[in-house]
């Protein structure tokens, strides 16, 4: 072979394998903007909480500014929530729970409107109201809203850890039918090491996916109808009362593997493959350009 050529056929083989980025950085680069908003909300809601009343139409003001802020905040967060579960792929062990899922979105932004709406006549809330607002508010965020977050966001994950196997198994074969049409046999030995490791890491991930996929479904999905139902009504000391018994049966008992540990193990074998595909890549630089 021509050292041109064989020139040539090391970058085509470098960009089949290298071509599709790494699935592990959709989650990094989501992650940031998604903790900037959640750290904002809390900010301005601490803010809201704690702040002393002095009684002034500026202090109004800037106490209904304040929590407006709150709820755009809060939207955005909650709409980016339910466009992800809009975009996943329809799955049948999951649907039904989908389909709860964003009923209770729909519910918590139609109740960020009716707390806009109380801000809607500034005459007719004090500084002490908001004040008194935002503190339920805060109250139901933390017994009632973040409990389905936590939820969307483990779905969220298992179908995206879904589509990186996806991806790295068809990297994989890609690799395979390359290493063939440079006529480079898969059995090298050395080849072959990284090869069956990266085979290896791809079951792996999956496995630990679909044990992720099996907690989700045994936590979340395989309750009642009563125990799945989400309330987006005005927190009341009955309703914080009763989410809190809820909570201290469910820390009763030791914790099991969380939905995000196995995810986060799964991406870690995923990526462990395209480490393999890379040593691959440099490997057959080596045996062509001899």
């Amino acid at each position: 072979m021509k050292t041109a050529t064989k020139k040539g056929f090391v970058v085509v083989l470098a960009a089949a394998l290298l071509v599709v980025s790494y699935p592990g950085m959709a989650f990094a680069e989501t992650a940031p903007a998604v903790k900037k908003v959640l750290e904002n909300t809390k900010a301005y809601l601490d803010d809201l909480v704690t702040a002393k009343d002095d009684n002034t139409s500026n202090d109004l003001s800037l106490k209904i500014e304040t929590f407006k802020q709150v709820l755009d905040l809060s939207s955005a967060e909650t709409k980016d929530l339910e466009f992800k579960l809009l975009t996943t792929e329809k799955d049948e062990r999951f649907e039904t729970w989908k389909k709860t899922a964003l009923d209770g979105l729909a519910h918590v932004l139609a109740y960020y409107d009716s707390e806009r709406d109380l801000l809607s006549d500034p005459n007719s809330v004090t500084a002490e109201d908001i004040t008194t607002i935002a503190k339920h508010f805060k109250e139901w965020r933390e017994s009632e809203y973040f409990p389905l977050v936590s939820k969307v966001q483990d779905f969220v994950l298992i179908k995206q850890e879904e589509k990186a196997i996806q991806t790295a198994e068809k990297r994989l074969e890609k690799v395979n039918e390359n290493l063939a049409s440079l006529g480079i046999s898969s059995n090298n030995k050395s080849i072959s090491k990284y090869l069956s490791k990266a085979k290896s890491l791809i079951d792996s991930a999956s496995e630990l996916n679909g044990e992720a996929a099996d907690l989700f479904i045994s936590r979340y999905i395989a309750t009642s109808t009563e125990e799945m139902a989400f309330s987006t009504s005005t927190p009341t000391s009955t309703s914080t009362s009763s989410s809190s018994d809820v909570n201290a049966n469910a820390t009763s008992t030791p914790p099991l593997t969380s939905v995000k540990d196995l995810v986060r193990l799964s991406l870690d074998a995923v990526k462990g493959a395209y480490q393999s595909f890379i040593d691959v890549s440099g490997l057959v630089r080596k045996l062509l350009m001899r």
